[in-house]
């Protein structure tokens, strides 16, 4: 009976599988596998002691104890959160405060900022910067947001006015 491809596959992937289990078992982890070790753990079972690798020596912490030394306040710092999906400010030559690396800080803001949506209803008006809602008098990069109307924003900041478009697209 002649092997078909997918079968000739299959067997192939069991092989390399199967080899990869022995390697593994044999160099690199020789302890899990060994006939001593296996003899030795039932008869420290039957005696009701404790695997040795379940327990933890003092000079080796626990997975835990690691961990907790690696984190240690478990809150995370959401505060300078970039968005994954946009380019470096290195790029753009503007830097980390908002103002660019050469010129005034309203056109490094103009430059870096686009204004996505407005809502503006009755008292109550939203602008929508980039990634975040603002309301009037909530800043962003040093600059106020003063007004919105209905096809743009106006910040201040810096000694300086800059008004913001929405832009169709």
């Amino acid at each position: 009976m002649a092997s078909t491809k997918r079968q000739k596959v299959l067997a192939a992937v069991f092989v390399i599988g199967l080899a990869g289990l022995i390697v593994d078992r044999v160099w690199l982890r020789p302890e899990a596998a060994s006939a001593d070790s296996l003899a030795g753990s039932t008869a420290q079972a039957s005696s009701a002691a404790p695997h040795p690798s379940s327990q933890v020596t003092p000079d080796k912490p626990s997975v835990a104890q690691r961990l907790e030394s690696l984190w240690p306040d478990r809150e995370p710092d959401f505060s300078d959160v970039r968005d994954p999906f946009c380019l470096p400010r290195s790029w753009s030559g503007v830097q980390k405060d908002g103002s660019a690396a050469t010129g005034d800080p309203a056109t490094a803001f103009a430059a870096t900022h686009r204004l996505s949506a407005v809502l503006v209803e009755g008292r109550v008006s939203y602008a929508l910067v980039g990634d975040r809602f603002l309301t009037p008098g909530q800043e962003i990069d040093g600059f106020k947001l003063v007004s919105v109307g209905d096809r743009f924003a106006v910040f201040e900041g810096q000694g300086s006015r800059v008004v913001l478009k929405l832009m169709n697209e």
